[in-house]
């Protein structure tokens, strides 16, 4: 008996290494497998994995073993559980491409959403299964990520943690470039009351006549379309008048304005004839389209290549009059400092102020409205307007306007507000 039970002893011993054995080899097999599927998503990548995940997150919930990593999710009061926000701080990508993010796990009933600064960017989908392993897929606008961070949130209905194999980052490059314009950015005026609603997409403006404007720079390319869609809603108890567009800056960050561009697209040149230090009159030698409030652009030249104009005759047109075939009089708001030189070419320019507006439009109480817009820069263009954006125009900031139409306050949510280029 005591040899039989030694043999049944070495046999269960001689059994279990083997079943180690088996189940590393298959451990191996697996890895090997995984790493394959890594290499088979190119260069361009980012993979966390058991080797390196502990350099990124640090949180105790984040445990790794070999050939995985496990973390501890939190017990939700609705059913399920969920992980701490996990950050990823990318660096070295472009913000016009898109990124795919792949979760390869062991458990099957999981799935992640993608959150900056509270807002959702993508929530996962769920993908065939590779070998064993459960596979979940979710894919973002980089431009969405401000700052190109962002944070993972895991969930499970059933199990407290999640034994995680590989993550994956690609990156792709996107016709398209999306810039979610969320109220974290916005400069408000006046200036916002505290608003305890979390979801950054959406946002309620108060005033009589409030102006909201995203912060950030978009630069604009020759011929490129721009495109903008947002949802606003008027929740207040007077008509409003909405007014949705942009505002415009050159290459330096300073602002163009009607009095930067001819007036009507007019290339009327006007030579000096005569002017007075202290006097309101000038004396040209042609007459040229206006309206009142004008600028007088100084060095106007023939091929329009001054426009964007920087210099101005000292105030603003109030009329021109036409005295005979040789000879216009202009007057202006104040008198001249000092007299313009004889011969000096001036062109009649726009009014100072506005921005590019391409949506106006009256909403009334309770209603709502999705408004889609495009514009593209041309710089064959000297004219500002709400048609084109013009030669000299490098940025826009987008800008809403609300306006009551009597004496009262307007209430307006503005949601899902986006740029599509």
């Amino acid at each position: 008996m005591l040899v039989c039970n030694s043999l049944l002893l070495c046999s269960l011993l001689f059994s279990n290494v083997l079943l180690a054995q088996t189940n590393d080899n298959n451990d191996n097999s697996d890895k090997q497998l995984l790493d394959q599927y890594v290499q088979t998503k190119g260069e361009n990548i980012i993979a966390f994995d058991d080797s390196n995940i502990k350099q990124f997150w640090i949180d105790r919930s984040i445990i790794s073993r070999k050939g995985f990593f496990v973390i501890s999710l939190n017990e939700l009061k609705s059913k399920g559980y969920e992980s701490i926000p996990l950050r990823i701080q990318l660096a070295n990508v472009d913000e016009t491409q898109d990124c795919t993010i792949e979760v390869i796990a062991d458990n099957e009933d999981f799935d992640f959403s993608i959150f900056r600064n509270s807002a959702l960017l993508s929530e996962s989908t769920r993908e065939d299964n590779f070998l064993n392993f459960n596979k979940r897929q979710a894919r973002f606008h980089l431009a969405n990520a401000s700052g190109k961070a962002f944070d993972l949130v895991f969930k499970t209905k059933t199990t407290p943690s999640l034994s995680i194999r590989k993550i994956i980052l690609s990156f792709s490059n996107n016709p398209y470039n999306v810039v979610c314009l969320t109220k974290d950015k916005m400069s408000f005026k006046p200036e916002q009351e505290s608003d305890d609603n979390k979801d950054l997409k959406s946002f309620f403006v108060k005033g009589k006549d409030s102006t909201i404007r995203w912060q950030e720079d978009i630069m604009v390319v020759d011929g490129k379309k721009m495109l903008y869609s947002v949802t606003i809603k008027n929740t207040g108890q007077t008509d409003t008048r909405i007014y949705v567009g942009y505002r415009v800056y050159d290459e330096n960050k300073k602002y163009y304005e009607g009095r930067n561009y001819a007036y009507k697209n007019d290339n009327t040149i006007m030579k000096i004839i005569s002017s007075e230090d202290g006097s309101n009159k000038i004396l040209v030698d042609s007459y040229a389209d206006w309206s009142k409030g004008c600028y007088l652009a100084m060095g106007a030249k023939e091929d329009m290549s001054d426009i964007p104009s920087y210099t101005f005759v000292d105030g603003k047109v109030t009329e021109i009059r036409k005295i005979d075939e040789e000879h216009t009089e202009i007057t202006l708001d104040k008198p001249l400092k000092k007299a313009i030189n004889v011969g000096t070419a001036i062109r009649v320019h726009g009014k100072n102020g506005s921005n590019v507006f391409r949506t106006i439009k009256v909403l009334h109480p309770g209603e709502e409205e999705t408004f889609l817009a495009h514009i593209v820069k041309d710089d064959r263009s000297f004219l500002f307007s709400s048609d084109v954006l013009p030669k000299g125009a490098f940025y826009i900031q987008p800008v809403i306007l609300s306006y009551s139409l009597n004496d009262e306050m307007n209430s307006v949510l503005i949601s899902d507000f986006a740029i599509i280029y």
